[in-house]
């Protein structure tokens, strides 16, 4: 969350609102990838890319139409760090 606040220059109103969305998203996203452990990683990805959007929406109401398209950013930014740690364990 801390990298989150800083790169969003977050204000602690902005971040006390949207830490509890985030562990109710995460927490939700992981319930969900622990049942679907048997299935293809595109199919996991396609099954959890609805909560995902959920998530963005909820957090958005939060945040400026300046502090989303970082967010949006920092997300993919997250995702491209998983994929090369996924491709460095193979």
């Amino acid at each position: 969350m801390s990298r989150l606040k800083e790169q969003l220059v977050l204000s602690d109103q902005q971040v006390d609102s949207i830490q509890p969305i985030l562990f109710f998203y995460a927490k939700r996203m992981n319930e969900f990838r622990d049942s679907l452990s048997n299935l293809q990683l595109d199919s996991i990805r396609t099954i959890l890319q609805p909560i995902e959007q959920q998530r963005n929406l909820a957090i958005r109401n939060f945040l400026t139409e300046d502090q989303f398209t970082l967010y949006l950013q920092f997300l993919e930014e997250q995702k491209a760090r998983r994929r090369q740690r996924l491709q460095e364990q193979r």
